[in-house]
C-alpha cells in the first residue's frame, strides 16, 4: 500500500518537469503504472503515482548524463528565479537571469541570449506542428 506522503500527482510531475499539467493527462503511457488517491472530497478520485517508480523512470531517463549536470540542472531549475546558459561569439558562457533587463547585459551576451530564445522558439513550434501532424494521421 502507498501512502500519500510516498506519492506524486501528474501536477506535482509536471511541475517538477517544468510542463503544463495537461503534457503527461495527454502522455499517460510514459508514466508508471497509477492509483487513485481517495480523500473526502466528491468527485474521481485524482490519479497518483509511486515516488519510488518515478524516481525508476527519471534515473532511466537521464542515464547519460552525470550526477553533476543532473544536480546543476535541479539547482538551477529550483532558484525560483528562472536562467539561461548562453554562449557569446568568444565561446564564453554566461549565465543569464529572467530578472535582468536586456539593456543592462553586454551587447554579445544580449545579442547570443536573443538567438538562442528564437532558437527554442523555433524548436518549440516545429515540435508542436510534428506532433499536431501525427495527431491527426492517426484519426
Amino acid at each position: 500500500m502507498t501512502t500519500p506522503t510516498a506519492a506524486i500527482t501528474l501536477t506535482q510531475i509536471a511541475a517538477l518537469a517544468d510542463l503544463g499539467p495537461d503534457f503527461f493527462a495527454r502522455h499517460r503511457e510514459e508514466l508508471p503504472p497509477s492509483f487513485p488517491l481517495h480523500v473526502q472530497t466528491v468527485g474521481r478520485p485524482q490519479l497518483c503515482y509511486s515516488i519510488d517508480d518515478v524516481a525508476q523512470m527519471v534515473a532511466q531517463r537521464t542515464a547519460h548524463l552525470s550526477e553533476a549536470i543532473c544536480r546543476l540542472r535541479v539547482a538551477l531549475a529550483m532558484g525560483g528565479d528562472m536562467c539561461r546558459i548562453v554562449t557569446d561569439t568568444a565561446g564564453r558562457h554566461h549565465v543569464v537571469r529572467d530578472s535582468e533587463e536586456l539593456a543592462d547585459l553586454p551587447d554579445d551576451v544580449r545579442t547570443a541570449l536573443l538567438e538562442q530564445i528564437h532558437a527554442d522558439n523555433a524548436a518549440a513550434s516545429q515540435a508542436r506542428t510534428r506532433r499536431h501532424t501525427e495527431e491527426r494521421s492517426h484519426e
